[in-house]
């Protein structure tokens, strides 16, 4: 006899994409209001390799970014964590691609 399979608890995420050049306050703010305002268990900040929007690509190179990250989450590694996806997948970050991967 098998036993009842356990529901699967889902997480509540936001995916935050973003040039990241540098990351600042108002960035870990936004995602403290939507931690809050949409229940959120994590907040995925998503560097950009080349946002479709902006006619240059980021100043700071790509490791550089990833490190900002790193250092201005560290408080936060509970709640906010970092993919590098879209730096590792290089050349202009598309939104519906990246959310096809989470």
């Amino acid at each position: 006899m098998s036993s009842p399979s356990q529901p699967v608890e889902l997480k509540r995420i936001a995916l935050y994409g973003g040039a990241f050049d540098p990351v600042h306050l108002a960035h870990l703010e936004v995602a403290k209001a939507a931690m809050s305002a949409a229940r959120l268990d994590r907040v995925v900040f998503i560097p950009t390799a080349r946002s479709p929007l902006k006619s240059v690509s980021p100043r700071v190179d790509d490791a550089a970014r990833l490190a900002m990250l790193d250092l201005a989450l560290m408080d936060y590694s509970e709640s906010f964590v970092v993919d590098s996806c879209e730096l590792e997948r290089g050349g202009i970050s598309y939104s519906h691609e990246t959310v096809s991967i989470f």
